[in-house]
């Protein structure tokens, strides 16, 4: 095991491109993940992140920020990451970044505005992140008794 190395926050995008990358051995997006997850994050990296996610043109760079995000469980503490998660699940077109947004929020009651999204696999996302308290409870139960996919239900009762 190699010890933690702080990431140079002006490297931080840099290390999101990496971590992006479609490489046919995989090392070097593997190491920028390691280094992305070990990284201790503040609010300037937050805000870094964020615009990343509104400007990055390359939907798994904008991925990858918000998986970032979610690793770290930013929302969970700054609301306002969370407010501009859900603005961009609305546009957002390309359904890997949308489940990274849902990760993003996950175990947080407004992940529930995303169950019943027209994509299964963010309605799975958002099935699997929500937390089982609170509003988040009854709409999961709702979104059952409407539910026609099996697996599905299977996931909610599960």
């Amino acid at each position: 095991m190699h010890p933690v190395t702080p990431v140079p926050m002006d490297n931080l995008l840099d290390y999101i491109r990496r971590a992006s990358q479609n490489e046919p051995e995989g090392h070097v997006r593997m190491e920028a993940v390691q280094t992305l997850k070990n990284a201790p994050i503040n609010k300037w990296d937050v805000q870094a992140l964020c615009a990343a996610l509104e400007r990055e043109e390359h939907p798994a760079q904008r991925a990858t920020a918000a998986q970032v995000l979610g690793y770290h469980r930013i929302a969970a503490s700054m609301p306002e990451v969370c407010r501009l998660l859900l603005e961009l699940s609305r546009r957002e077109k390309d359904p890997g970044v949308l489940r990274a947004f849902v990760f993003a929020l996950r175990d947080r009651e407004e992940v529930c505005g995303l169950i019943g999204h027209s994509r299964p696999e963010v309605r799975e996302e958002a099935v699997l992140g929500a937390p089982l308290s609170g509003a988040s409870l009854k709409a999961l139960l709702d979104h059952f008794f409407r539910c026609r996919d099996g697996a599905m239900k299977s996931r909610i009762a599960g």
